[in-house]
Order: structure tokens, then C-alpha cells, then sequence
């Protein structure tokens, strides 16, 4: 998911305000469930660094960390007042009200993290404890959103396209806080070929470009998950101009198409970097190997054929001694079946 789908989500979640929370539940690392009762009752899954949504399934819990430990005995029973996202990003802040007012921070980029904090938002505890160049996740640390230069869609304007010979696209995705994903969707609303490069765009068409950005933000939710024929091969909040191919489904609610997806698309082994570089050098290994052995084996071949012509060898070394020869060169037989 993108920042785009968690503005389309967060709408959608609206309806969970004010339901309380019954439990929290890791069901593997980094991989939550989130029991609301209220209105009705509904579970939400997060796994940080990909998603989050309502969800039927109900996974097995593995044993109770300290964290959610903490985070039970802090917020069950606690009231939702709010869910929001922080600076168009992939950041999810739900407010809880108990005793005490609360802050669980779901970062949903990267590799991940949830940041619990108090009404001030300074860091309680964090799932994961880490410190970067401009910010410190960590107890008693205030909490600070990611740096983030880019323009938000809404703001954009004509005046904020570069003049770059990139393509379109590219030239937009280090412009505005939106994935290549949707601003391609963006551009073929437009009807501009992705191909060009932004300078070569006339003025008239750079309006039509940032109209159709700012409309990707108004769009009525309307999910959609489109199929390769059994599996989901992508999803979105709305029907997607991009998408020549692919058979599209509609589903009454964005949790319920993304929940279609994740569970249901073909899975996708991201190669993990440790075991690609191990597997280099076993490769590195094993060529070397080859030509040790090769190189053993032409050595073998030497050896054997002087040991077989051990007598002519030395009745050339003495006669080269004689005569104080500086170099000797010597012919030996190359047939190693023996006498």
C-alpha cells in the first residue's frame, strides 16, 4: 500500500471511531491484530511496513511479547477517538482515550514500526528501537515524523513542474508525494504519453497533468481488484484508466479488497540480500575451485613425467653443471603408461 491507499483507508475507518478496544494479538513478528468491539464488532490487521485493513480472518496468535504486553494493559478497553494519517505518508496515528489519552503510531514504510506514545506524543516504547540521522525512535523521545520534501498532491501546481528532460513520470515522482504507480494513472487520465519527457509538456497540457493529480485525491472510493484470471494482480480505491488488462472486481469496501489481494495474489519472494551475496561467493568459490584443480591436475602431469624420466633429467643436470650452464632446458617423454 501506498500513501494514496491509506488516505482512501483512513476514510474508510472512520466508521470504527468510538469502538473500543478489546485486545491486541501478534499473530507472527510484525503482524498485528487489533479486536474493536462497539456498533459492531471488527478486527483489524496491520503488518507494519505493507498494510493495514479490516479484516474476517482471524489468524493464530504466537506467544505474548513484551510489547504487546504493554499495549494491553495500557489500552484494552480503551475508546478510538481518532484515526488519521500524518503528513500524507505511510503513517497511521490511532488516538485512544482511557484514563490517560494515548497515541499508537503505525509507520507503514520500509521494514516498519509501531511507536506507542502519550498525549504529547513522547515516545512510551516503540516496537522496534531505532535511531536515524534525523530522529530517534526510543522511550522518552519525542516523536517526529520522517523528513519529507516533496509537495503534497493537493498543492501542487503548474509552477512546481520541473523543466526536465526526464520522463514525465520521473520527473513528477521527485517532485510530488505520490507513487509512480498512480502517477501514471494520473498521466494517462491526461492522455499524455508516458514517454515524453516533461519539458517537451505545453502549458495547456501541464494544467490537464496537475488537475488530474489533485482529482486522484477526490475520486469517490469505489474498490476495485483486478485479476490475472484466478489471482489479484493489483488493487486500488477506485477503477484505474491504466489497467488495459486484467479482469476487475468490485468490492463494497476498500478493507475488503484489500484483504482479496494480499491473501489471495500469487506470492512474491523478495531475494534477501544476505543469502544472494552468499551465493556469490559460493559461485566465486566453486570457479576457483575448478581452476585449482585443473591447475592440481597439470602439476600431477609434470611430477609423474619427471619422476618417469628421472635418470635423463639427471644426467642432463650433471653434464649442465660441467659446463656451468646458467639455464637448462630438457625434453622429457610425455608417456606416462611406464616402462
Amino acid at each position: 500500500m501506498n500513501n494514496l491507499d491509506f488516505l482512501y483507508l483512513v476514510r474508510e475507518l472512520q466508521s470504527v471511531k468510538d469502538s473500543f478496544l478489546n485486545q491486541v494479538y501478534e499473530s507472527e513478528p510484525g503482524v498485528f491484530r487489533f479486536k474493536f468491539h462497539g456498533k459492531r464488532d471488527v478486527n483489524m490487521l496491520v503488518r507494519l511496513g505493507q498494510y493495514a485493513f479490516l479484516s474476517t480472518r482471524i489468524p493464530e496468535s504466537i506467544p505474548v511479547s513484551s510489547f504487546v504486553r504493554m499495549l494491553r494493559v495500557q489500552l484494552e478497553n480503551s475508546r478510538m477517538l481518532s484515526i488519521e494519517q500524518k503528513g500524507f505518508d505511510r503513517v497511521l496515528v490511532i488516538t485512544f482515550q482511557k484514563k490517560n489519552q494515548f497515541h499508537l503510531i503505525f509507520e507503514l514504510f520500509g521494514s516498519g514500526n509501531m511507536i506507542f506514545c502519550n498525549d504529547q506524543y513522547q515516545i512510551i516504547d516503540a516496537y522496534s528501537r531505532e535511531t536515524y540521522a534525523h530522529r530517534s525512535l526510543g522511550p522518552r523521545k519525542p516523536y517526529a515524523l520522517p523528513p519529507n520534501s516533496k509537495k503534497a498532491p493537493e498543492t501542487l501546481t503548474v509552477r512546481d513542474l520541473p523543466a526536465s528532460k526526464w520522463k514525465v513520470v520521473s520527473a513528477l515522482a521527485k517532485t510530488v508525494n505520490l507513487s509512480p504507480f498512480y502517477l501514471e494513472e494520473a498521466a494517462i487520465r491526461s492522455h499524455i504519453d508516458l514517454d515524453r519527457p516533461m519539458d517537451s509538456l505545453t502549458e495547456k497540457e501541464k494544467s490537464v497533468l496537475v488537475r488530474h493529480v489533485h482529482q486522484l485525491i477526490e475520486c469517490a472510493l469505489a474498490p476495485v481488484v483486478y485479476y490475472d484470471g484466478v489471482h489479484p494482480v493489483e488493487f486500488a480505491p477506485f477503477a484505474l484508466h491504466k489497467m488495459k488488462e486484467g479482469e476487475p472486481r468490485s468490492f463494497s469496501s476498500f478493507s475488503e479488497a484489500l484483504e482479496q489481494y494480499y491473501f489471495l495474489a500469487k506470492p512474491v519472494t523478495k531475494p534477501d540480500p544476505l543469502l544472494e551475496k552468499l551465493k556469490r561467493t559460493l559461485a566465486e568459490q566453486e570457479k576457483a575451485l575448478t581452476l585449482l584443480s585443473h591447475d592440481e591436475h597439470e602439476a600431477r602431469i609434470k611430477a609423474d613425467a619427471l619422476f618417469l624420466n628421472y635418470d635423463s633429467i639427471s644426467k642432463q643436470l650433471q653434464t649442465a653443471r660441467k659446463r656451468n650452464a646458467k639455464t637448462l632446458s630438457v625434453s622429457v617423454s610425455d608417456d606416462l603408461t611406464g616402462p
